[in-house]
């Protein structure tokens, strides 16, 4: 299936798995392409503090890790530690790495340990993970041992984070590289972020401690004006609702200012109504239920447009998608069926050659608990199956992809828990097996 215009809000298709009933969703957001990475990584701007923690937790977690979350949902108690042992997955005689995970009593991780020598524990790396009375992360710290640093443990990365009373992040440092700066309306909504370059030696910037006055945090950004090198900005309506985020990025070389954003506009329900950029506008029609019947895309460079229209049955499931045909991308259409709201069938079409023509079709299965089971996809005459098994309790088993014809298997998936729902054993492109011990 082709994609959509670049900047369109295209459907999402969930493919959602592992004892979950599969659906398809809407989209919720636009793309954030021109945004830096890793603010699109790190932030989610309605709470800006939960998904800073997430995002740097899940960098060491094991259980956060967004292709394994979804299996450790089921603990029943609070992981105390994790030993894990890595070998490749065709031969499990070959160690390749161990890690020791190590928690908190609320189940924050706090160190991860990574031994690459099977026969000298004394080198290896390490992340830790401090955190304030609230939960809060107030240090991540990245660390080296072995030869090269004569088996003396070496700090590699660190970076230090600081929030108001109200536990609102309002400054990241790295330290020896960037500081980001957040400030926050009265709604404790996040009102603008800035970027500066970090210099040695600087003269009167004040250290912080685990907390700080707004007059604090007004003395530091004034110390630091003249090396903003980004700025976010955003804007609210009276009902809380963002109007305008903006980027403002220093060019160096240019020596100017790069300013490129968002401007949101509501109907009375609350429901988008128009999203445009300096590049292109995208206006949104509903029905009276609030659901998405189309979506118009128009260029303002090049005076083009397209449109994206959607169909539902009257439980309110998408049954038709259908994309028009612009100057970079061809039309595309998908049909959805469903059962009591499982989706059951998918079939996708495309007008690559100047007619609709069938592209591929997805075939669904579910058990009597609206688990997914098996979906067969048909695309140029070939046929493949996806199968998944499940336990009582709706954990997954294993995960087998192959071709229907030949029995190849593509790829396939194992997994392991103990009583406690912990994820002993995954086999997926490496074989891990853990020892888990709880509080």
């Amino acid at each position: 299936m082709k994609n959509t215009l670049i900047f369109l809000m295209t459907l999402i298709t969930s493919t959602t798995i592992y004892s979950q009933n599969q659906k398809v969703e809407l989209p919720k957001k636009t793309d954030y392409k021109y945004w830096s990475f890793d603010m699109r990584k790190e932030l989610k701007f309605d709470n800006i503090t939960a998904s800073n923690n997430l995002y740097w937790k899940s960098k060491i977690d094991p259980k956060l890790n967004k292709h394994e979350k979804q299996h450790w949902s089921y603990l029943k108690k609070t992981v105390k530690t994790i030993k894990e042992e890595i070998y490749r997955k065709n031969d499990t005689t070959k160690r390749e790495e161990t890690n020791l995970y190590t928690y908190d009593f609320t189940g924050n991780i706090l160190e991860k340990v990574k031994y690459y020598d099977q026969n000298n524990e004394k080198s290896y790396s390490r992340i830790a993970i401090t955190y304030n009375t609230h939960g809060n992360i107030i240090k991540f710290a990245e660390y080296t041992c072995n030869s090269f640093t004569k088996f003396k443990e070496k700090l590699e990365e660190k970076y230090v984070f600081t929030y108001d009373k109200k536990q609102n992040l309002i400054k990241e440092e790295k330290i020896n590289a960037t500081i980001k700066v957040f400030n926050y309306n009265s709604n404790n909504q996040i009102e603008k972020i800035e970027y500066f370059d970090y210099e040695p030696n600087q003269e009167g910037i004040i250290a912080f401690a685990d907390e700080a006055t707004e007059e604090e945090v007004e003395s530091y950004i004034k110390q630091l004006k003249n090396k903003l090198i980004l700025r976010y900005t955003f804007k609210y309506n009276e009902l809380g609702k963002v109007i305008l985020e903006r980027k403002e990025e220093v060019i160096k070389s240019r020596y100017k200012i790069h300013t490129f954003q968002h401007i949101y506009s509501y109907n009375k329900n609350g429901t988008l109504s128009n999203f445009s950029t300096q590049n292109f506008t995208i206006g949104y029609e509903y029905d009276k239920s609030r659901l998405l019947l189309s979506e118009t895309y128009k260029d303002l460079k090049s005076n083009t447009s397209k449109k994206a229209v959607r169909a539902y049955d009257k439980r309110g499931n998408l049954i038709k998608y259908k994309s028009t045909r612009d100057y970079t991308n061809d039309a595309f259409e998908n049909i959805y069926e469903y059962n009591n709201d499982l989706i059951i069938s998918e079939t996708v079409y495309d007008e690559s050659y100047g007619s609709m023509e069938q592209t591929y079709s997805i075939k669904y299965e579910h058990d009597d608990n609206a688990f997914l089971t098996k979906s067969i996809t048909t695309s140029n005459n070939k046929t493949s199956e996806e199968t998944y098994k499940y336990d009582d309790e709706g954990k997954l088993l294993n995960y087998t992809r192959k071709n229907t014809l030949t029995d190849e298997i593509y790829n396939y998936k194992i997994y392991e828990y103990d009583e406690n729902g912990g994820v002993t054993k995954s086999v997926w492109n490496d074989f891990i097996k853990r020892k888990i011990e709880y509080y």
